[in-house]
């Protein structure tokens, strides 16, 4: 009897915490560079300017308590862009490798809200750990050489903050700031030299957001 009772119990609580999630649908413009980090004797390298993607997918929000905190998660598609330059002994030039990867990634994160600090206005603070899932990778040349292989898995902190507008009764629109940081290097296999070379490709995005 008393399993019986837990059901309907269940099947309550469950209604109260989905009953009041939301989703969204995510699209933000981003500028994608790399940090790079190499212990090689011969050799010097060093990040190779920057590039715009875009990132865009569907995002779920589930409420933490009775606070104002909210637990964010979703499916995003972010393409990157991964550029090096490599230079010999004597500082000159020698060539610049760009690559292109494509990931889908996985966000955890804790977003907090502020009260309303005008009429359907509030401001967001995020912060949590995206996992990323490499599914493409691409040379813009095929006779570069450095890079052969890029992990098929990464992970990234991100911060951002931002406001959103209450349309209606359902509708939200968010706009704000994000930074992805790279926590590991995603070179698997490169070229051999004496030392290891480091990559961390970060991202800083225009976020774009529609809640419902």
């Amino acid at each position: 009897m008393r399993k019986l009772l837990l059901i309907p119990i269940l099947c309550a609580l469950s209604y109260s915490i989905f009953g009041q999630s939301r989703a969204a649908l995510k699209l933000a413009p981003s500028l994608s560079f790399n940090r790079v980090s190499a212990t090689s004797d011969t050799l010097q390298f060093s990040s190779q300017g920057a590039a715009g993607r875009f990132i865009f997918g569907p995002m779920l929000e589930f409420p933490l308590g009775s606070s104002n905190g909210n637990f964010i998660t979703g499916l995003l598609y972010a393409p990157k862009r991964v550029g090096i330059k490599v230079r010999g002994q004597e500082g000159s030039v020698s060539y610049r490798e760009i690559y292109k990867l494509q990931y889908l990634q996985v966000p955890g994160i804790v977003s907090l809200y502020t009260d309303e600090i005008s009429l359907d206005t509030r401001l967001y603070f995020n912060a949590g750990i995206v996992l990323e899932f490499k599914i493409s990778q691409k040379l813009n040349q095929p006779d570069q050489i450095f890079i052969s292989h890029f992990k098929n898995l990464n992970w990234s902190s991100v911060l951002g903050m931002g406001v959103e507008f209450a349309q209606g009764t359902s509708t939200v629109i968010a706009i704000g700031l994000g930074y992805h940081r790279s926590l590991n290097s995603v070179v698997s296999e490169h070229l051999r030299v004496d030392g290891e070379l480091l990559i961390k490709p970060d991202v800083l995005s225009l976020d774009f957001t529609v809640w419902f």
